[in-house]
């Protein structure tokens, strides 16, 4: 079963999305000088039940190196014209510590790199996918539906931005769950009973996206699907893909439609989209990646760090 290969593959560090110890990756700080990294947390939020303001935990790296809190009044001043706002969701499996570890490891592979010429405010954002190791199956499947809560929590964080603020989110695995029901409200959209309503005209007006080895639907983004209005939320979207992704392979056995992963070979249909198609770019990383799935493999290859950079920073 996927869920069970997620959990063999953390163990073993192969797969899993969560960063292990002996990865060959840098995790901690400091950030550059012209940067800022934050953490968002939403593990302690349930479902929102209105849009009027959620008590998300936000912390900033100081220079004490360590975490500090601080308000979302604080935050969203920070940004500007200048600088990118480059944004990292995980995917499953990953506690409070991993995250901050994938979180690092993401950051350092990107941003910490002579490549990387642009001042950059980086936020992991971290959400409740921590393994439950009994009935696995339902696990995984449970934290597909938590990432349409934080698709709203993140879609609303994002509204409190400037408009000309420059903004790149980047999901992984189930992450990309959460990045597309967000540019899903972000177009427009509704899940369940959620929506941005008013807030939607308060996004930054540059809202580009990126997944790496998405665990979602192939076809949610067309027209009557879950997320249809995913592709009009978004300015540019690149969708990096692996159609010999084992874990991706297996992922329809999670629910009884038996779906296919979208991260195997990304938009087929791409031309649905009419002019929208422009905005869509995509890659398969088969090569470089074989038929691995956690983000580390991803972060090793030079060659797919140099494509998620330019594709943040391209104006």
């Amino acid at each position: 079963l996927f869920a069970t290969t997620v959990a063999h593959a953390q163990v073993g560090g192969r797969d899993g999305d969560a960063a292990t110890a002996d990865d060959l990756l840098q995790y901690s700080g400091p950030p550059r000088k012209q940067d800022e990294v934050y953490r968002i947390s939403t593990r302690h939020l349930g479902e929102p039940k209105d849009g009027r303001g959620f008590d998300m935990e936000l912390h900033r790296w100081s220079e004490s190196d360590a975490w500090e809190p601080i308000s979302l009044e604080a935050f969203a001043r920070d940004g500007n014209a200048r600088r990118l706002t480059l944004i990292y969701v995980h995917g499953y499996s990953c506690d409070e510590e991993n995250a901050d570890r994938t979180g690092w490891a993401f950051y350092h592979a990107v941003c910490d790199n002579e490549k990387m010429e642009r001042p950059v405010r980086y936020l992991i954002w971290s959400w409740p996918t921590t393994e439950k190791r009994f009935r696995p199956t339902r696990d995984v499947a449970d934290k597909a539906l938590r990432a349409d809560v934080d698709a709203f929590y993140l879609a609303w964080l994002l509204s409190h931005l400037e408009e000309d603020e420059p903004v790149c989110v980047v999901g992984s695995s189930l992450g990309c769950r959460v990045v597309q029901g967000m540019l899903h409200l972000a177009g427009g959209g509704k899940i369940g009973d959620w929506t941005l309503g008013a807030r939607r005209a308060e996004l930054p007006a540059k809202l580009n996206a990126a997944y790496i080895s998405a665990c979602v639907h192939d076809d949610w983004l067309y027209e009557g699907e879950f997320h249809d209005k995913a592709i009009a939320g978004a300015h540019r979207l690149l969708l990096i893909n692996n159609s010999i992704d084992s874990m991706l392979l297996r992922y329809g056995r999670v629910w009884r439609s038996d779906p296919v992963a979208l991260g195997l070979d990304g938009i087929r249909h791409a031309a649905k989209f009419g002019e929208q198609q422009q905005r869509i770019l995509q890659y398969d990383a088969h090569e470089e990646i074989g038929d691995n799935h956690g983000v580390e493999h991803y972060l090793r290859s030079e060659a797919i760090v140099d494509r998620l950079r330019d594709f943040a920073t391209a104006e």
